[in-house]
């Protein structure tokens, strides 16, 4: 019924725009998203489904593609000084931003008379500026904590035109980083560095990217309509890049009730969705449909340093010292985590060992009791149900190498109740499955971290800090043991032991291809993507 409904709106909307079109040429696709988007400003936004619009209806400088590499996206080409600190970009020239009928009527007398504008490259770099302003507020801004002069701005010490990234002419852009960045063309994917237009944003008066009507868009799509469960993005007629879409409308459709998904994903109501593990093997999708997987979650323990008794360094080591996640592993038919990220973060070479050392756990027990002057200590390991069983069976064996000192009881809550202990750190010790929300390593560090984004452990350490930070100043060839020292330190604090790797998936019903899906909750793109 929503397809069939949708498919009449796409219709209308066409045909309003063009009386040649037929209803067999509107090409429709729908998908799932998993919650209610709040502004679509990109350097601001925050949510899953505005990011995703976000990256659907803009067009920054590079695109990542699957493998992680950068194309061309607003920039047709880019060359990197020698010592690997000036970015310098060629823009597409001739490309118009997208001004809606709504957003001309509603701005009328606070644009320009004739306001028809280009993107370029000052789009871009007040887009930057935007970004690292403090003001803003926008996430993710550390990412371009390398750019000249962004680290000073972040901190309210300089003035965001400052920052290191300049328009020569209206098709170059320059931008200038401290040390050479590895990942830099990918952090220029992300939405906090899509264009603004200045003009069109000063018009807004402090609503940009609330309504349609203040929204200014260059991508491949445009947002076209929307309410609170609901977003239709159309293809820009304004777009004159390589990502032009094949589809004409794609609506998101907001779904909270897991069965309700099911049903409209089984009779084609829905192209796609994200889904869980648990969520695939309760649907059986059929032969037809497409599981593409993301390879982002490392189910963990996680030890909670600010504890009164497990802030103490030994203590928590005797633990790890004495877990044996071979066997527990072995018990749930999993494969142990070799590395302390998931593969869809990092899949090279890794600092991490498994330290399985009953001589070492029963040294450090003695030692973390000597000092909290105690004779034992006992903790509560929270999980969710199916895997209380190989936990309580595996500690019978870990507890023979604590011995009376430490003792660690197992407490089953729902998945749901784990994420809220996950999310608040309000645990001793938890079983849970950590996610990555971006490609980023830096990122995927930053949730270990009390002050980063997602954060899952309240953990402040100036060493692994400055490790995490290094990543941001990695060039291509350190960037293996800028990861591994991080790894290493981070794995050196006893509070974070990696157990295996879990995904989740995008899955595309019959006939559906062209989808574009890179690890995190937002990384969704469809230019590309069709039904047969």
């Amino acid at each position: 019924m929503k397809r069939k409904i949708a498919l009449l709106l796409a219709l209308l909307l066409l045909l309003t725009a063009s009386a040649a079109c037929s209803k067999d040429e509107i090409k429709v696709l729908s998908f799932a998203v998993p919650n209610t988007a709040g502004s679509f400003d990109p350097q601001v936004a925050r949510d899953a489904t505005a990011r995703i619009i976000v990256r659907n209806c803009f067009e920054g400088l590079v695109y990542t593609d699957e493998d992680g590499a950068a194309e061309p996206g607003m920039a047709n080409s880019w060359d990197i000084s020698d010592d690997g600190r000036v970015y310098t970009f060629r823009l597409r020239q001739g490309e118009k931003w997208h001004l809606t009928t709504n957003a001309a009527e509603e701005l009328e007398g606070k644009l320009p008379a004739g306001f028809s504008p280009t993107v370029t490259a000052a789009d871009f770099v007040f887009a930057l500026q935007r970004a690292v302003d403090p003001a803003t507020a926008g996430p993710d801004a550390g990412l371009l904590s390398n750019i000249q002069n962004a680290e000073a701005i972040l901190n309210g010490e300089a003035d965001p035109e400052t920052l290191g990234a300049e328009a020569p002419d209206d098709a170059t852009l320059r931008v200038t980083l401290v040390h050479p960045q590895a990942d830099f063309l990918r952090v220029l994917s992300e939405p906090l560095c899509m264009p603004c237009n200045r003009t069109f944003f000063e018009a807004a008066g402090g609503r940009y990217g609330l309504l349609i009507k203040y929204s200014l868009m260059n991508g491949p799509f445009y947002l076209s309509r929307f309410d609170d469960n609901s977003y239709r993005i159309a293809k820009n007629p304004d777009y004159r890049g390589s990502h032009v879409s094949d589809a004409d409308i794609i609506w998101f459709y907001r779904q909270a009730e897991e069965k309700t998904l099911f049903s409209s994903l089984h009779v084609g109501d829905y192209d796609g969705s994200y889904l869980t593990a648990a969520q695939v093997e309760a649907l059986s999708p059929g032969k037809d449909c497409t599981l593409l997987p993301l390879h982002d979650i490392l189910r963990c323990i996680l030890v909670n340093p600010k504890n009164e008794t497990l802030s103490n360094d030994h203590l928590r080591a005797a633990f790890f010292a004495a877990a044996d996640i071979g066997t527990l592993c072995a018990e749930c038919g999993k494969q142990p985590a070799v590395r302390l990220a998931p593969s869809g973060v990092w899949n090279g070479a890794t600092a991490y060992r498994l330290a399985l050392n009953a001589a070492t756990a029963a040294t450090e027990l003695k030692k973390g009791l000597d000092e909290i002057k105690a004779g034992s200590v006992k903790y509560t390991l929270l999980c969710e149900e199916a895997y209380e069983y190989a936990l309580r069976k595996q500690l019978q064996d870990w507890q023979k190498t604590l011995g009376v000192g430490m003792n660690v009881g197992i407490v089953s809550i729902t998945a749901e109740e784990l994420q809220n202990r996950l999310g608040t750190g309000d645990y001793e010790m938890i079983f849970a499955p950590v996610t990555a929300y971006s490609a980023s390593p830096y990122l995927w560090f930053s949730v270990f971290t009390a002050d980063g984004k997602n954060s899952v452990l309240p953990m402040e350490n100036n060493a692994f800090n400055k490790a995490k930070e290094a990543l941001l100043q990695a060039d291509e060839e350190d960037m293996t043991s800028a990861f591994a020292t991080a790894e290493a330190t981070l794995a050196a604090r006893h509070t974070v032991l990696p157990v295996w790797e879990e995904s989740n998936y995008f899955l595309c019903t019959e006939g559906v291809s062209g989808v574009r899906v890179l690890p995190g909750s937002d990384r969704l793109y469809l230019f590309a993507a069709k039904e047969d």
